[in-house]
């Protein structure tokens, strides 16, 4: 029997230990894959030309203070401006206050917001296909609104249902009619937000001339810096200062609300991988131990060290990659389950999109080999140039 042939009927004869070695790191790199797939997801967005050209305009003191009318005008008129839509975050609850009901609710100017927002393309939800003129219901009808395709999708909504918004942060209900679906193919915007009026739910508190925030397109991205220093420089000596950044940036100021995301899950991903080669390291060197008599035949038959060292490794490799690669797989086609748990959360809104990438899977398997490769490598390496002698004395 060749070395290759010996390798393999150890790891049938020791199937026991090579399947909870294969499930323990599996499970490792599955916790692994999840928890680092859930902060690409929260920490970065698809970027295309509309929302890299985006920026907020908002309160300095709390985005719970809200800016006066004027300020529209204002920035519209920064040279470097295309287009503006104030917006105001309703927050309302539908049907009943549940975390799966939960979702975006903003205001707009309907005139400007398709400007404002061009990656955005108007659908028929009952045909998915585009149907821009559906558009014009919604800009004409002023309790109109237009919700991403995942709303009509997860409520079975149609158009020209009514729907009915509970003031939950403002003193006023809104009914309002639905009018159109968008999506964004192209990425850049979320699917899952109803967007209503602005004049709508001015008119209904009293028209008090107040808005939540400034949303701008830029004509240049690479203005940006300078539109930002000019907004906030100019708004300095009133009594509405102005803090102005990205729409990448403004988005994750909500999930900076949740804490220190990042740090904790590297922690925790650090504690995993480091898990990952405890196990992986405690099973080589006690299957190493086990076959020091059989590395020691394959020795004084005439196989070199090297040899030796190269299948016992290759071994340990695939072991590693096979666990790796089931806890990927398993992670990346229970995506869906993790989507459906996090939207029982109150940031259920946030995860209507969430799917692990391909490439967090791929990458998550092949540190799962690079784990399995250097725990093995030590404990491999002195069975392979071990004395045969020393080895026969060891087993006897």
């Amino acid at each position: 029997m060749n070395a290759a042939g010996l390798i393999i009927a150890n790891a049938v004869r020791n199937k026991r230990r090579t399947i909870l070695t294969i499930l323990s790191l599996g499970a490792s790199v599955f916790l692994f894959a999840t928890l680092e797939s859930l902060l690409q997801y929260m920490t970065s967005h698809a970027l295309d030309n509309g929302s890299a050209r985006r920026i907020v305009v908002r309160r300095k003191t709390s985005l719970q203070d809200r800016l006066p009318q004027s300020y529209i005008q204002k920035v519209a008129s920064v040279d470097g401006i295309e287009c503006v839509t104030p917006m105001v975050w309703f927050g309302g609850i539908y049907k009943e206050e549940t975390a799966k009901n939960m979702f975006g609710q903003l205001s707009c100017d309907p005139e400007t917001w398709h400007s404002v927002i061009p990656e955005a393309e108007i659908l028929d939800p009952a045909t998915g296909k585009p149907a821009p003129q559906l558009y014009d219901d919604f800009r004409k009808d002023r309790q109109g609104a237009l919700a991403g395709i995942h709303l009509f999708e997860k409520f079975g909504w149609k158009i020209g249902d009514q729907i009915v918004l509970q003031g939950k942060i403002y003193p006023c209900n809104l009914t309002l009619n639905l009018r159109a679906a968008y999506n964004a193919p192209r990425g850049g915007t979320d699917e899952s937000t109803l967007y209503y009026h602005h004049k709508y739910i001015d008119e209904s508190l009293g028209n008090p001339g107040l808005i939540g925030v400034v949303e701008a397109r830029v004509k240049n991205s690479d203005d940006i810096p300078r539109l930002i220093d000019q907004i906030d420089g100019g708004f300095a000596d009133s009594d509405f200062q102005t803090f102005t950044e990205t729409e990448q940036a403004f988005s994750l100021g909500f999930v900076k609300m949740l804490g220190n995301l990042t740090m904790l899950v590297h922690s925790i991903a650090t504690a995993v991988a480091f898990t990952m080669l405890m196990v992986a390291a405690n099973t080589t060197a006690s299957a190493a131990r086990e076959r020091a008599h059989e590395v020691a035949v394959m020795k004084a038959i005439g196989f070199a060290p090297t040899t030796v060292l190269r299948y016992l490794l290759f071994e340990n490799v695939l072991v590693a990659f096979s666990g790796a690669g089931l806890g990927a797989a398993a992670a990346y086609f229970f995506s869906a389950q993790v989507r459906a748990a996090m939207q029982q959360s109150p940031m259920a809104f946030f995860f209507e999109q969430y799917q692990m990438a391909p490439a967090i899977a791929i990458g998550s398997t092949l540190v799962g080999a690079i784990v399995g490769l250097c725990a093995a490598l030590i404990p491999c390496a002195r069975v392979a140039w071990m004395p045969i002698s020393t080895t026969l004395r060891r087993v006897a």
